[in-house]
């Protein structure tokens, strides 16, 4: 797993470096993952655990790399 990306933001002058999950923290927003929107696609029917597996799958076919997770027990908590 790659190290979490920075970024710079410039706020009055002042630049302040941020993770994701700081900066996301900071503005005061939800920071869902890939796994997450499968969850609540899966939850509403619009598709299967099988699939969003395969979404996963060929994914990381292509270079990034969300985690693999077993669906039939996996919970988004954030929302």
């Amino acid at each position: 797993m790659s190290a979490p990306m920075k970024k710079v933001v410039l706020d009055a002058d002042v630049i302040i470096h941020f993770t994701k999950g700081e900066y996301c923290n900071h503005y005061g927003i939800i920071y869902l993952t890939t796994n997450d929107f499968l969850f609540y696609g899966i939850q509403r029917g619009l598709f299967t655990q099988e699939e969003a597996a395969s979404f996963i799958v060929n994914v990381r076919k292509k270079g990034s790399y969300p985690p693999i997770v077993d669906f039939k027990t996996y919970r988004c908590t954030k929302i």
